[in-house]
C-alpha cells in the first residue's frame, strides 16, 4: 500500500511535470511520410543526399525531427516548409553517435520539412560506379520512399526493385516504396551504374567535391544550436523535482526520529520524576501497623481477667462498682 510520502512525492512530481515541462516534449512525433532521394555527380561531384517529410496530424507544431547520417556527411540545410511551399531555414544540432553516424535534430515550426546533406560515397573503377546511402531515422516513419536520380549520360543504373519515371527536368527518377520504418530502423540507396567522364548532370556546377564553396548548394556546413527549448525544460523539470523530491525526503525522513528522540527524552525525565516520588519500600507489617494508624481506628484493649463478686460470687462485668446481684460496693478494677 502506497503510503503519506510516496504520495506527496507523486503528487509534487506530477505538479512539476504539469508546469514546467512543455506539451511538445511529452507528444510522441511520428513521421506521416517521408521521401529520400539521392542525386549522384549532379551539381557536385559527391552524391546528393534530400530528406522531404512530413509530421502526422497528431503530433504537435513545433516539433523536434532527428535523423542520423553518416559521420563524413556534410550537413547543408535544414528547413520548415510552409503550406506555400516557402523553405524557411532553422537551426540545428549535430552531435556524434559513434564512428560511424552523427545525430541531426532541428525543431520544426511547419508540418512538412526539408534536410539535405553531400558526402563523398561514390565509388569509381573506370567507368564503373556506385554508392550506397544508409537512412536511419530516429523517429517512427509511417510511408518511406526511396529514391535515385540517374546522372546524365549515365548508363546500366541499377536501383533494385524501383519504378522509373521521367522528370520534367529531362533525368531519370528511379523510386521505390518501402512502407513503414520503425524508429531505429534502417533502409539502404544501393545504386550501381557506368558513365564516361565527370560532367556534371548540371551545368556551371563544381568540378571537385568538398570544397562546399561556389556552384555548390551547401550552406558551408552545419548551423549549431543549442538544445531545443523542449528539451531544455525537460531536463529544468527532472532536475527540479530531484531537488524537490530530496527535500522532502529528508524532512519527512528526519521527523520520525526528532519525534523518537522527543519521547525517549520525556520518558527518561518522567521516569525520573517517579522514582524520586516512590516512597521507600516497607515490610507488609509495616504497611498493616500505617493502614490501622491513618484510618483512626482506636487500639483493641488487651484482654483482661475475669471478676467476680466477693461477696455473692456473681460475675461482674467490666467498670462495675457495684455488684448487679447483690448491690455489695467492689472494688474497681
Amino acid at each position: 500500500m502506497v503510503n503519506l510520502k510516496t504520495r506527496i512525492l507523486l503528487l509534487i512530481c506530477a505538479l512539476i511535470a504539469g508546469i514546467f515541462i512543455p506539451r511538445e516534449a511529452l507528444a510522441i512525433v511520428r513521421i506521416d511520410e517521408l521521401s529520400v532521394s539521392a542525386w549522384p555527380e549532379y551539381d557536385d561531384p559527391r552524391v546528393l543526399v534530400i530528406y522531404y517529410g512530413s509530421l502526422s496530424k497528431d503530433t504537435p507544431i513545433p516539433s523536434e525531427v532527428t535523423f542520423l547520417i553518416p559521420g563524413e556527411a556534410q550537413l547543408g540545410m535544414t528547413c520548415s516548409i510552409t503550406d506555400q511551399n516557402e523553405h524557411k531555414m532553422v537551426m540545428s544540432d549535430r552531435s556524434p553517435v559513434d564512428d560511424k553516424y552523427v545525430r541531426v535534430s532541428f525543431t520544426t515550426t511547419e508540418r512538412n520539412f526539408h534536410l539535405e546533406y553531400y558526402i563523398d560515397a561514390l565509388k569509381k573503377d573506370g567507368d564503373a560506379r556506385s554508392f550506397s546511402i544508409p537512412v536511419k531515422s530516429v523517429i517512427e516513419v509511417d510511408s518511406l520512399t526511396l529514391e535515385a536520380q540517374e546522372p546524365r549520360g549515365a548508363q546500366d543504373f541499377v536501383f533494385q526493385n524501383s519504378i522509373v519515371h521521367t522528370g520534367g527536368d529531362g533525368l531519370n527518377y528511379y523510386v521505390r516504396d518501402v512502407g513503414a520504418l520503425p524508429a531505429g530502423g534502417e533502409a539502404f540507396i544501393n545504386v550501381s551504374y557506368t558513365k564516361k567522364g565527370d560532367a556534371l548532370s548540371v551545368a556551371g556546377g563544381m568540378t571537385t567535391g568538398g570544397s562546399g564553396g561556389e556552384g555548390s548548394s551547401n550552406m558551408g556546413g552545419p548551423k549549431t544550436a543549442s538544445a531545443p527549448r523542449g528539451m531544455a525544460s525537460l531536463v529544468f523539470a527532472l532536475v527540479l523535482g530531484a531537488i524537490v523530491a530530496f527535500l522532502i525526503f529528508s524532512y519527512l525522513g528526519r521527523k520520525p526520529h526528532v519525534e523518537f528522540a522527543r519521547n525517549a527524552v520525556r520518558n527518561a525525565t518522567s521516569g525520573v520524576k517517579g522514582k524520586e516520588n516512590t516512597p521507600p519500600s516497607v515490610s507488609q507489617g509495616e504497611k498493616m501497623h500505617r493502614a490501622s494508624r491513618d484510618s483512626g481506628s482506636p487500639r483493641s484493649a488487651p484482654a483482661s481477667h475475669p471478676r467476680f463478686c466477693t461477696q455473692c460470687g456473681a460475675k461482674l462485668n467490666q467498670g462495675d462498682r457495684f455488684c448487679t446481684h447483690c448491690g455489695y460496693q467492689v472494688k474497681a478494677s
